[in-house]
């Protein structure tokens, strides 16, 4: 059997990187990108047929994202394996959510050479997630914030007067003879007048 050559090997490992649907990218030490598979040069508009990349890899991210993507990068340089999420608007103006996870590539004496990052694309799942964050924190009859969205954002009111040694208030606003109404139309008058005060509220 004829052996493969190590020019073979990379072409191999090259077209299997491209069938990735993962944004696939490799780091030197400078931090600068030295390889990116297809799908992360289609996302990202990079020139498909680019084979010395060299720009700097914290250029490709937005500039929300250059504190997490240096933080990650230098604990991978360190040697650890590290990660965070981050987001893009794409070339059509999507906005997509992205899990980077960057894995050290170390020579036989420890010492990092490469950093392999992986980005793969989340933003089903954050967009699955928000909407169970606004069902949870959503009162479902008048769509105003619910309870656990008050005591949550109370906590964070608190937290910033104390640490600015301000002031806050609480405004309470109550419905007088509410019971009645349930109790002589019914609760769906109630509900009905519910959510009128909170149209009321939200204008």
């Amino acid at each position: 059997m004829k052996p493969v050559c190590k020019d073979e090997k990379i072409a191999l490992l090259t077209d299997m990187l491209n069938l990735s649907v993962d944004c696939i990218k490799v780091i030197d030490t400078a931090g600068c990108l030295i390889f990116m598979n297809r799908s992360g040069c289609e996302t990202l508009g990079v020139n498909i047929n680019e084979t010395e990349f060299g720009m700097e890899w914290i250029a490709l991210l937005p500039e929300a994202f250059h504190r997490k993507g240096r933080d990650a990068l230098k604990k991978a340089l360190s040697g650890e394996c590290s990660g965070f999420r981050g987001m893009s608007i794409l070339p059509d103006s999507r906005k997509t959510h992205w899990d980077n996870m960057l894995t050290p590539v170390l020579d036989s004496s420890g010492k990092t050479t490469k950093v392999f990052c992986v980005s793969r694309n989340i933003t089903s799942q954050v967009l699955a997630e928000e909407k169970l964050k606004i069902i949870s924190e959503t009162d479902p009859l008048t769509g105003l914030p619910n309870r656990r969205a008050l005591i949550k954002h109370l906590r964070e009111v608190i937290f910033k007067a104390n640490k600015f040694n301000k002031k806050a208030g609480v405004l309470f606003i109550d419905i007088d003879d509410f019971k009645k109404i349930n109790d002589s139309l019914g609760h769906s008058a109630g509900d009905e007048l519910l959510m009128q005060i909170a149209s009321d509220l939200k204008k």
